[in-house]
């Protein structure tokens, strides 16, 4: 029992789950668009010249040396990382959860990976001055308008190919096939092409640091374009992210995992070839076939394994690789303090973060106003919303034709839906008023009053004030609604509760003539036009 309330104690204080405990997507796909049998090609287009032993001797060189048996792309180990983070303020490192056991994603793990250079890029403004328009693309491609990095590779292979472009050809075969990849055919980048006009300038760069942010940023919580995606909560953001069936990766996620088989070292012993440790200058075509390097079933006996272990490293950074607008996070410092300690973490140390959904409903009518997303992280093709994919699967279920499939998460307007309730209500009031009326004339108690004038019943809004449709509108309103019954059913349940069914219309008199049954003389049709949209 003290266990369970230490656990429960320290839960409060650490980092919450993005996603629950074993709680994680099926079926989900990475797109890496980052090619490391790249850097092999490059290696037998350039074997014996002065410019690949330029690149060996670069920022660039570390590259050159990593293990290829282990850089076949594993989107199902990226996968798996991503849905296993952990919650936390900082904006320029992940912390992910490994069978319990925390792990690092930082730009310090990046430079021990890449080599790269990755200290504080220099201010934006004057790169932007410096920058500009050069002519180096005409020079290196003539009247090419769109070059990718194959067709580069098959330039270097020319033995007519002036000297002076070999290295700036190499250098956007790094840049576009490994690096800061974006998209899917290897498109050369005109921005980073044009920065070869200093060649010297260019090779010091800090571009580890440059790759590090395009990477880690497909990795945290998707930036919020529409008005009602940035009243969301980022967490409800990271998770429908993650059980998107295929999603795109920029950058070099190559890094993430290889720093993963580094620091859990039983992974390595699943991937084929465990032992085989050539690098991409002994090995060229060593990685050219594709393979699968692990299986999801590997990944989660590595998990569950009580032999894993965790290898997180040194957890303090070097000053020149520190961020002057990182956020500190008070349960990531109390972490990485029993960390230090040695602390032997369990999966039940770590809570799920709670992730309030906002009122989507609410903000219909601003999605409209949707703004084209970047296509440095979003696909051009129109974009599937939550609320869109709900009544996707709602059609699906099939439901009666009596009842109605109109519902507050399903609209895609809210004043439209508003004036059908309206309607509805209206229906049902009337028709309530002519039952009663027939009746009492069948009694003999009916009294004609002026209540029998339908104008008494309609105000400017069409609806009487006793009726309790105002009441209702303004539960709406505040997000509190009777409407569905005792269950107090608001559209901010939408994520945690079934959506309800909507009160069934009475039936018109043409489907109640549809049987063997007569209407009763009392059923009256009101000269009522139903609102637009009903009948679409």
């Amino acid at each position: 029992m003290e266990d369970g309330e230490a656990s429960n104690n320290l839960s409060e204080k650490l980092p919450k789950r993005v996603l629950g405990d074993g709680c994680y997507p099926v079926g989900a796909w990475l797109n890496i668009y980052s090619k490391a049998n790249v850097i092999g090609l490059l290696v037998e287009a350039l074997k014996g010249t002065e410019d690949l032993e330029k690149l060996l001797h670069s920022q660039f060189g570390k590259l050159f040396y990593l293990p290829v048996a282990r850089c076949c792309n594993s989107a199902k180990l990226v996968h798996a990382l991503l849905s296993r983070q952990l919650v936390t303020t900082k904006k320029h490192e992940i912390w992910f959860l490994f069978g319990g056991q925390p792990l690092r994603y930082s730009i310090r793990e990046f430079k021990e990976i890449t080599g790269l250079n990755c200290n504080p890029e220099p201010d934006s403004t004057e790169e932007e001055e410096e920058v500009g328009k050069t002519g180096i693309w005409k020079d290196l491609f003539g009247r090419a308008k769109a070059m990718n990095v194959y067709d580069v590779l098959e330039m270097l292979k020319d033995p007519d190919l002036p000297r002076w472009k070999r290295l700036p050809l190499a250098l956007i075969v790094l840049f576009d096939g490994v690096l800061f990849c974006n998209s899917k055919n290897l498109a050369l980048t005109e921005k980073y092409v044009e920065m070869l006009s200093d060649l010297d300038r260019f090779m010091l760069y800090p571009w580890g640091r440059v790759s590090f942010n395009k990477t880690v940023s497909r990795f945290q919580a998707p930036k919020a374009i529409t008005d009602a995606e940035k009243r969301e909560n980022p967490v409800t953001r990271l998770r429908r992210q993650l059980k998107q069936k295929t999603s795109a990766c920029y950058g070099f996620p190559l890094s993430l995992q290889l720093m993963a088989l580094q620091s859990i070292p039983m992974l390595v012993s699943k991937i084929p070839q465990p032992d085989n440790l050539k690098t991409f200058f002994e090995d060229p075509e060593g990685c050219q076939n594709v393979i699968t390097l692990l299986h999801l079933g590997d990944i989660h006996a590595v998990e569950f394994d009580p032999l894993m272990v965790v290898d997180d490293g040194e957890n303090d950074q070097q000053n020149e690789l520190r961020w002057g607008d990182e956020v500190e996070d008070a349960e990531v410092a109390f972490m990485q303090e029993l960390m230090a300690e040695g602390y032997k973490f369990t999966p039940s140390d770590f809570a799920v973060a709670p992730a309030p959904i906002v009122d989507i409903s609410d903000a219909e009518d601003e999605v409209t106003n949707e703004q084209e997303p970047e296509p440095s992280t979003r696909p051009k093709k129109k974009q599937k919303t939550h609320q869109t994919e709900k009544r996707k699967m709602q059609r699906k279920r099939g439901r009666g034709k009596n009842s109605s499939n109109l519902s507050e998460d399903e609209t895609p307007e809210s004043g439209q839906i508003k004036d059908l309730k309206r309607w509805i209500v209206l229906q049902n009031t009337l028709l309530l008023r002519e039952i009663k009326t027939e009746l009492d004339k069948r009694l003999g108690v009916y009294q004609e009053d002026e209540e029998d004038d339908d104008s008494s019943v309609r105000h400017n809004d069409g609806v009487h004030s006793e009726d309790g449709v105002h009441q209702k509108e303004r539960d709406d309103e505040e997000g509190t609604s009777s409407y569905y019954g005792g269950d107090h059913y608001s559209p901010r349940d939408h994520a945690y509760l079934k959506t309800p069914e909507a009160p069934t219309m009475t039936p018109e008199p043409g489907q109640a003539n549809s049987g063997t049954t007569r209407p009763p003389p009392y059923f009256v049709i009101p000269d009522e036009i139903p609102p637009s949209g009903l009948n679409e």
